[in-house]
């Protein structure tokens, strides 16, 4: 860090770091599914969310209201996020979204992944949520982060593995949205 940096300026280079970083890392996520769906599943992302839309996919984590609303658009073939809620407030937005990411973490330790699965696409997938935790926490000037109490999901999910991958990209486009949207508030 330089040491004749303005805290605000600072602040706009840490959240552009933390943007980068998510959006990099989402779209490695959306890659690996669509690798892992056309390689192992042998089915693409499209048909798949088509198939399995009405499952209940639950998770609880500081963002699930707002990670509900992304969607899977079939004819852009990308996630989007609509209804978004108004980002007001950068020390209620961090929080919240290095919990969900460590709530992440957990969840992916829970999910009994297949062995050419967890170690072909998704065995990166806890490595970006920790990448987003540093990210975070440096937009905070915090070193640290407390884990997450217990959190509930569903557990009979038919294709939790799916399920994972999915969530993940729903909450890192949730992350990305907060960020842009916190660089144009600060700007």
């Amino acid at each position: 860090m330089d040491m004749d940096m303005e805290p605000h300026d600072e602040l706009i280079q840490n959240l552009t770091s933390a943007l980068q970083v998510a959006s990099e890392t989402r779209e490695a996520a959306i890659c690996l599914t669509k690798e892992w769906m056309e390689n192992i599943q042998k089915d693409t992302l499209k048909d798949f969310v088509k198939k399995y839309s009405w499952h209940i996919q639950y998770l609880q984590h500081p963002l699930e209201a707002e990670v509900k609303k992304v969607h899977y658009n079939n004819e852009t073939d990308k996630f989007e996020y609509t209804g978004a809620k108004e980002v007001t407030d950068l020390k209620e937005e961090i929080p919240a979204i290095i919990e969900t990411l460590l709530v992440m973490v957990q969840f992916f330790d829970k999910v009994r992944f297949e062995h050419k699965s967890w170690h072909c696409y998704f065995n990166n997938f806890p490595d970006f949520f920790y990448h987003n935790v540093h990210e975070a926490l440096r937009v905070v000037r915090r070193t640290d982060a407390c884990n997450p109490g217990h959190s509930e999901y569903n557990e009979t999910h038919p294709r939790m593995e799916a399920f994972a991958a999915l969530e993940s990209i729903r909450v890192l486009t949730v992350v990305v949205h907060k960020y842009q949207e916190l660089l144009r508030l600060l700007s």
